[in-house]
C-alpha cells in the first residue's frame, strides 16, 4: 500500500472523467458516473488551485496528456460540475504553457455554454469570464477584453462585494485594459488600490500579494515614477525568492524591465 498525494488523486478523478465521457459519447443516451470518493477530497485541490499554482506545487504538465482525451470526450457538453472545472483547468493549462489563442477559443466557449445553462452570475460562469477577459487581452483584443472585464467586475461586485478574489483578480485585469488604453495614471491609482487591497486581505508575503506588487511595479513605470518602481520591484524580489526559493519561474520577474 502507498501513500497517494492530493495532487495524483486530482489528475486520476480527470482520467476517468474521461474515460467515462469517451466511453459513452456515442450513445444515444444518458449516463451518469458515480465516483467512490468523498466528494471533499476530490474537490480540495480544485479549491486550493490558485494558492498551489502561485507557489508552484502543480504540474500542469500532465494535462497535455489529457487535453486529447478532452476534445475527443467533448467534455464541454457535459453538465456536471467536476467535468466543467476540468475544461477549465485545460484551458489554464493552455494559456500557462503560450497558446493563448486555443485557451481564449475554449474560453469563449465554455462562457457561452454557462451563460445558456447556468446564468452570468454562476460561479464558473464568473470565473471562465474572468479568465477569458485576460486571454482576449494577451492576444490583442484589447476593447473586447476591456468590455467583458467591466460586465464581468460589475456581476462579482454585486454578487460578492470588494472583499472577494474573484473580485480582486477583475479589479487587476482592469489595471492592464487601462495600461493597453495608455491612461497610466489611472492604472496606477488603480494598481496601488489592489496592491494596498492584496496586503489587507492576503499578507505582505502572500503570492496574490507579491505579484500585486509586481503589476503596480509596472503601472509605476509607465507613469514614469521610475525611482518607486525601482524600489518596489527590489522589495517584491526579495519576498519572491523568500517565499517561493530562488529556482521558482516567477521571481526573477520582479527584475524585468
Amino acid at each position: 500500500m502507498r501513500e497517494v498525494d492530493i495532487e495524483e488523486v486530482e489528475f486520476r478523478v480527470d482520467e476517468v472523467i474521461l474515460e467515462a465521457e469517451a466511453a459513452w459519447s456515442g450513445q444515444s443516451l444518458s449516463a451518469s458516473v458515480e465516483l467512490l470518493l468523498p466528494k471533499p477530497l476530490i474537490t480540495l485541490p480544485v479549491q486550493r488551485w490558485a494558492k498551489e499554482q502561485g507557489i508552484g506545487q502543480r504540474h500542469w504538465s500532465r494535462y497535455r496528456e489529457l487535453l486529447p482525451h478532452a476534445y475527443a470526450a467533448n467534455v464541454l457538453k457535459c453538465d456536471d460540475d467536476w467535468p466543467r472545472q476540468l475544461y477549465i483547468n485545460l484551458m489554464r493549462y493552455l494559456f500557462e504553457y503560450g497558446d493563448h489563442e486555443e485557451a481564449a477559443r475554449l474560453g469563449a466557449e465554455e462562457r457561452e455554454m454557462l451563460t445558456e445553462r447556468r446564468g452570468p452570475t454562476h460561479p464558473q460562469t464568473l470565473e471562465v469570464s474572468s479568465r477569458l477577459g485576460l486571454y482576449l487581452w494577451a492576444i490583442g483584443r484589447y476593447s473586447e477584453a476591456a468590455e467583458l472585464n467591466q460586465r464581468t467586475f460589475a456581476l462579482c461586485l454585486q454578487i460578492s462585494g470588494e472583499e472577494n478574489e474573484g473580485t480582486f483578480a477583475l479589479q487587476r485585469n482592469i489595471t492592464i485594459d487601462l495600461r493597453a488604453q495608455g491612461d497610466f495614471a489611472a492604472a496606477t491609482k488603480l494598481s496601488e488600490e489592489i496592491f494596498h487591497k492584496a496586503k489587507r486581505m492576503f499578507g505582505e508575503d502572500d503570492p496574490e500579494t507579491l505579484n500585486a506588487a509586481y503589476q503596480h511595479a509596472i503601472s509605476l513605470r509607465l507613469a514614469g515614477a521610475y525611482r518607486e518602481a525601482v524600489e518596489l520591484d527590489q522589495d517584491t524580489l526579495r519576498r519572491r525568492i523568500e517565499v517561493l526559493g530562488r529556482d521558482h519561474v516567477r521571481p526573477s520577474a520582479s527584475t524585468a524591465r
